[in-house]
């Protein structure tokens, strides 16, 4: 690992403190956990093959579900989903700290949702029918 790595991963957690999401190759993604401390860090590199990360990868984000992890070999910085597919990476840590958003749009809450459509089998809507019968006077 490059002295510039050892740099990044010792201040990730405080330069991207503020971040809730990253801009990548499939558009705004939100980050949910925060940056890993140096520490964490290093104590994760021994948790990768029971997570199934390869060994070149240095995580630094995430619940071990998703992870962001450095490349020590080429620099890349990459965003892994839970089967271990990349949803997103970024050529070298810069463009990674370049793409960090700190204000994200917020999701539809449950308030502003309101149901389009739903179904029910046949068989329930008879008997819901018949309930509903039942308790008429």
């Amino acid at each position: 690992m490059s002295m510039g790595h050892d740099d990044f991963l010792r201040t990730v957690q405080t330069r991207a403190r503020r971040a809730s999401g990253v801009i990548g190759a499939n558009g705004q993604m939100r980050l949910h956990g925060h940056f890993w401390s140096y520490d964490e860090i290093q104590s994760g590199l021994a948790l990768r093959r029971d997570w199934g990360v390869d060994q070149d990868l240095i995580p630094f984000f995430g619940d071990w579900h998703e992870v962001i992890c450095l490349s020590s070999s080429t620099g890349r910085v990459i965003y892994l989903d839970d089967s271990r597919h990349v949803m997103s990476s970024w050529s070298d840590t810069e463009a990674f700290m370049e793409s960090l958003a700190v204000e994200m749009p917020e999701s539809e809450s449950s308030e502003s949702s309101r149901l389009v459509h739903s179904e029910i089998s046949s068989g329930l809507a008879d008997k819901v029918q018949a309930l509903l019968q039942a308790k008429k006077p």
